[in-house]
């Protein structure tokens, strides 16, 4: 049934109720989601920066580039990052 150019059911306010409280609860979801991935990309990058900085002081800028790409290709891991940089460390400051 049309009622000004409109299915019936858009105009009942039951149904007006239920989907403004649900839309508010996916909403609310929704936020949360991107505040947690907000989180996890600002973990990342300072878990970078702190890589790149190491890497500086260790081994000067070719340590700072070597350290950045290694803890990229690790996916973050720091026990293998910090093996490999002790390998590494010696030959890149000479």
């Amino acid at each position: 049934m049309l009622r000004f150019g409109k299915p019936w059911a858009e105009h009942s306010p039951f149904r007006y109720n239920r989907t403004t409280a649900a839309h508010a609860a996916l909403d609310e979801a929704r936020e949360l989601d991107v505040e947690l991935l907000e989180n996890e990309e600002i973990s990342k990058w300072r878990h970078q920066l702190i890589a790149a900085g190491a890497g500086l002081i260790s081994a000067g800028p070719l340590g700072l580039i070597a350290s950045v790409v290694a803890f990229r290709r690790l996916k973050g891991e720091w026990l293998p990052w910090a093996l490999l940089g002790v390998l590494a460390a010696p030959p890149l400051i000479y």
